[in-house]
């Protein structure tokens, strides 16, 4: 909704973040009577952490930009299906011709491999 907002040339991610921070104060605001919202202490604390979790997870995205240019074409088909097209399941299973279930399985050994290829790659760094 606030794509607009952005600025290009900027990091998206601290971006992204900022907004998601105002918006959880803006429902604090509205919902405060409910008797179960966060304390601003709490949001700012949380909002510290990711700030200083930033260089990780930059970190994390280069690891994963590169795992994904790993992947084998049908493996980075799923994964390009499912997250950047954003494919329903029973659209992507029809494209790719499989079983819901075959594709769930797929998926998950996909996302496997991407998390330890990201796991060997911040290793690698961490010990140059």
């Amino acid at each position: 909704r606030k794509f607009e907002a952005y600025a290009a040339g900027r990091p998206f991610l601290p971006c992204a973040c900022r907004c998601a921070y105002l918006e959880v104060r803006e429902q604090r605001q509205q919902n405060h009577r409910s008797g179960i919202s966060l304390g601003q202490d709490v949001l700012e604390l949380l909002a510290r952490e990711r700030d200083e979790q930033q260089e990780m997870l930059d970190a994390r995205l280069r690891a994963l930009e590169d795992c994904l240019r790993e992947l084998p074409g049908a493996d980075a088909a799923l994964i390009h299906g499912r997250y950047h097209a954003r494919l329903t399941i029973d659209k992507l299973a029809a494209q790719v011709e499989m079983s819901q279930r075959t594709l769930f399985r797929n998926l998950e050994r996909v996302r496997r491999l991407l998390f330890d290829c990201i796991s060997r790659r911040l290793a690698a760094e961490g010990s140059s």
